[in-house]
This record gives C-alpha cells, structure tokens and sequence, in this order.
C-alpha cells in the first residue's frame, strides 16, 4: 500500500496540469474572439454612421427638391389662370371680330350657295316653311345671332333645292330596291278640288320611305296605276345618271309583297292591277320567268294585300247614318218638322236629325268650336254648380275615326243637362241653341244618338283600342271573329243589346 500512492499522486498532478493548460488555451482562443468582434463592432459603427450621414444628406436633398417642386406647381398654376384668361380673352375678341363679319352663305367665287346653306334650305322645307318665307327666316335667325348673311335664297332657288332634295331622295332608291319583302303603302286625298295619290314603302326594320306624291286627273284606279308608274320611271331616269341602271324603279317594285291601303273600291282595284303589272315586270326581268311553272309563277307573283282596320270604323259610320236616316223617315213625316222655318241652315236633307243634333250640340257645347253662338263657359258652370261632370263635347270632325258615336254617346250622357239648361237656364238665344233645344227634344232623335252611343260602348271603342295595341294584323283575327259572330246575331235578335 505505501509503494502505490505516488503513482495516484503523480496521475492527479498531471490532470489538473492539463485541464490548466486547456484553459490556457480557451482563455487565449476567447481574448482572440472579443479582440475579433470588437474589430467588426468598430467597423458596423462605422458602416452606420456612414450610412447615417449618407440619409441625412438624401433627406436634405429631398426637402430641397420638395420645396422647389412646390414653388414650380404654384407657378403652373399661375400660368396655366393666366393662360385661361388669355383664351377667354382671345376668343372674346375673336367673337367680336366674327360678328363684324358677314355670314358667307354664297360663296361669288364658285357662284353658288355653300353646302351647309343648301342644307339648312332643306331642312327648314323640312319644318314645313314655306319656300316664299326661308329667306327671311334665314336673315332672322342670323339677326339673333347678330350676323348679317351674304345673301339669302329667293323663292326660286328655294324650290331649285326642294328639286335637288327630291332627287336626293329617288337616289335613295338605289339601296332600297335591293332590299326584300317591302310593303306599299298607297291614299288618295282630295284638296281644292284636286285629287293627290301618296305612295311610301316600309322593310323589315318598319323603316318607312316616301316614293313620291302626284297630283291625279281623276280617282280611278287605272290612274293611280299610272301615277306609280310614272314615279318608278322618274326614279329610274334618277339613277340612271349615275348608276347605268334603267331597272331601280322595276326592282323595287318586284320586291314589293305587300299593299297596305284603306277600304275604299279604287283602292282594291288598284291592288289588282298592280299584281298584274308586277307579274308584266317580273316577266321582264326574271331571266329564267319563262322557263317556270304557272304554279311557281303564281307564288312568286302573288301579292298579299292588306287594309286599315281603322277605316271599318269609318265604314260603320257611314252606315249607321243611312240607317238612322232611313229609322227616321219611318217614323216622322218629315225628318225636319220639328225645326222651324228660321233653322233650316241647320237642316240638310240628306242628312238624319240624329247627326244634326249630334253636330250642333258639339257646336253649341264644345270648347272652343262656335265663340259666337256656342255656351260652353256657361255650360261648364251650369255642371259645375249641379256637381257633376265637367263638359265631355268635343269638336265633330267627320275624318276622326270614332267621332260619330262618341258624340252620339256624349250626347245621350248629357241629354236632361242640356233639355234643363237652354229650357230654364240660358234659354235660346239664338238660332244654333234653339235647333239644339228642338232636336233634344224629340224622343227619336235621343233614341238615335242612344244607339250610337251603344255601339261606341260595345264595338267602335273597344274595336280602335285593339287596334291601337296590335302590334301585327294577324293578332286581331279573334277579335275581329267575334265582333263578326255578334253582328250576325245582333242583326236577328239585337234585345241584349238594347237591354245594355
């Protein structure tokens, strides 16, 4: 045991030499570390402070260059009100020296009117002036505008231009002719004793476009035949200047399916003769017409041929008139005896009581119609103080489709109103009053113009507001079916119609 405890001695010694000498080495290797890192402190001091200066001095710079941009953006601003004001005045002056100056209308160097006159022209015929008036309507407006025009159009080149519109117009015929499917449309009017036909044509689109308007010698239906004829020849002759084509006129007319007119017999005359005219055209300009079957021939020659409903309208008017004529005369003696000898200016044989009394009562009662004779101010009054309905007469204007049984109706509603008006109010004081007081009070005559407002009631009112709200012709089959239907039985037994 004692020879042994040296060597443990030595093996401890050794040891903790060794542990001394690796923290010799640690304590060396951390010096050298914090040596090292303090080196790379200084130098990222240094990078910021550096980095710091180098944003202090961008800030600076900006400032600068923000103050300078303000400074700048104030002075645009500066400009730019100076320079509207200098605008403002330029064109100021500018209008003034403009209205020192003469509207150049003509143009001496070419010797005609410019292209914007000739356009005004054309639009204020247009509006419907008068070709005698345009010339002052021109200097007019121009007055208003303080510019005094070079020269103004007379009546004679007014209607030179009115000429040059409408053979802008027949060469509009041009892109028309090459469209398919076309209605025509085709009335007659009569005015100062002359007698006019008016043809227009509408597409697909319910595009409308005017052929043209003729003065005719008579009504019949070859002259209207004639008429068109002579328009589609203007309107080849129109575009055969330019476009080498003598067939625009008879294109447009093959490409016509349709004829839309009133009921009148010229009218389905004309549609006939047209059917047969177009089938001469096509002949001539279907190359391969003559190689076709008559059953082809028939399908591509037929026509559909349509008519104003409006106008039965009419028609019912007419004939109730004849009817109540005819009513009258069975009943009375003589359809004036009840009127006295002063009224007879009143009174027309061909005519019944019933409408007599119908269009004196809208003469006598209407507003506005008769300012001498007619009472409708005191009228009016006269309801008002029973408190009622105000005045319903309107002004009888034979043309209005359903005029005939609304006054009819009108009349019946007012009927002890009117009796107890002229016979205990007004009284009647002239000549219009006292045929209104007379007829008011014949039974017979009230009996009629009850009929006719029944028939207003019933058919011509309900009738025009279908119509009116169609939007194709085919839609008023079931209606037009049906007043048909009731007609038909109401010509037998009329007793639920009378019991309304």
């Amino acid at each position: 045991m004692v020879k042994k405890t040296p060597i443990k001695t030595s093996n401890k010694t050794f040891n903790l030499l060794e542990q001394k000498r690796q923290l010799r080495v640690l304590n060396r290797n951390l010096k050298l570390d914090n040596k090292r890192l303090a080196n790379e402190k200084n130098e990222k001091e240094k990078i910021i402070e550096y980095l710091q200066f180098e944003l202090d001095k961008k800030d600076r710079e900006m400032m600068s260059k923000k103050d300078e941009y303000e400074t700048k953006l104030q002075n645009y601003e500066k400009l730019k009100s100076e320079q509207k004001n200098l605008v403002e005045e330029n064109n100021y002056l500018r209008n003034i020296l403009e209205d020192n100056e003469q509207l150049e209308l003509y143009d001496n160097l070419e010797n005609r009117y410019t292209t914007s006159a000739v356009e005004c022209v054309m639009n204020l015929l247009n509006f419907n002036i008068a070709a005698s008036k345009i010339g002052r309507v021109i200097e007019t407006v121009c007055s208003l505008c303080k510019r005094i025009p070079n020269q103004v159009p007379s009546c004679s080149t007014v209607n030179r231009i009115n000429d040059m519109r409408i053979s802008v117009a027949s060469k509009q015929m041009q892109d028309i002719s090459k469209k398919t499917n076309l209605t025509l449309y085709s009335d007659e009017t009569s005015k100062y004793g002359k007698s006019f036909e008016v043809f227009a044509v509408s597409d697909d689109q319910k595009n409308s476009y005017l052929l043209g308007l003729r003065e005719m010698q008579c009504k019949s239906s070859e002259t209207v035949l004639d008429t068109l004829k002579e328009i589609l020849h203007d309107i080849n002759e129109m575009c055969d200047k330019h476009e080498n084509d003598q067939s625009v006129g008879y294109k447009l007319l093959t490409n016509i399916k349709n004829t839309m007119s009133d009921r009148a017999a010229t009218e389905k005359k004309f549609q006939s003769l047209l059917e047969q005219y177009r089938t001469e055209i096509l002949g001539e300009l279907k190359e391969d017409w003559y190689i076709l079957s008559d059953e082809e021939k028939s399908v591509m020659s037929r026509m559909n041929n349509f008519f104003c409903s409006l106008h039965l309208l009419v028609n019912f008017a007419d004939v109730c008139a004849a009817a109540l004529l005819k009513f009258e005369n069975l009943h009375l003696k003589n359809t004036s005896e009840n009127v006295i000898d002063d009224l007879d200016s009143f009174s027309n044989r061909s005519e019944s009581g019933t409408v007599r009394l119908l269009r004196t009562s809208s003469k006598a009662f209407g507003r506005g119609v008769d300012e001498k004779s007619g009472v409708y101010r005191l009228f009016d009054t006269y309801l008002k103080n029973k408190k009622v309905t105000t005045v319903k007469f309107v002004r009888y204007s034979h043309s209005r489709f359903n005029i005939f049984f609304l006054i009819g109706q009108i009349t019946y509603y007012h009927r002890q109103n009117i009796s107890h008006f002229l016979e205990s109010v007004q009284g009647c004081t002239n000549r219009l009053l006292q045929s209104v007081f007379t007829d008011i009070s014949n039974p017979v005559l009230v009996a009629g113009s009850r009929s006719l407002g029944i028939i207003s009631k019933l058919v011509t009112a309900p009738l025009w507001r279908d119509i009116e709200e169609k939007t194709h012709i085919l839609d008023m089959n079931d209606q037009l079916t049906s007043l048909r239907d009731f007609l038909k039985e109401a010509q037998d037994d009329a007793t639920e119609v009378l019991e309304v």
